[in-house]
């Protein structure tokens, strides 16, 4: 972690204000997460893909007897990615991926190598 900034003057800008939030700290959490998101648009990018992320700082200003009390909250978002789909069919006991009724090929593999289907129940 980088050192705390130096106490400043007025603080005119927000990237000032954020400079020495928690000291320095906010700063650099920000950079982190805008660094996940980056990272996230250059896979979707790379896998020609669209996404969408948000990054959102909140920062609370409260006044008491002439003091200013600063907290701030940071949450970056991106999307899970996506899960495969797998289709089930309700059983008396349970859940089976085979469609009930459908008559099963008695297939078998002849290269397992390269998953090769040579054989259609043929002995």
């Amino acid at each position: 972690m980088s050192q705390p900034p130096a106490p400043m003057g007025d603080l005119l800008s927000l990237p000032e204000l954020i400079r020495v939030l928690e000291a320095g700290r906010l700063d650099e959490e920000c950079t982190v997460k805008l660094a996940r998101i980056r990272d996230y648009m250059r896979e979707q990018m790379l896998q020609q893909r669209s996404g969408k992320a948000t990054l959102t700082l909140v920062i609370d200003f409260k006044l008491d007897r002439g003091m200013v009390d600063v907290t701030s909250t940071i949450k970056a978002k991106t999307p899970e990615p996506a899960r495969e789909r797998t289709a089930m069919w309700v059983t008396r006991d349970g859940f089976t991926n085979q469609l009930p009724g459908q008559a099963q090929l008695p297939l078998t593999v002849a290269d397992e190598r390269a998953g090769a289907i040579t054989n259609w129940g043929q002995d």
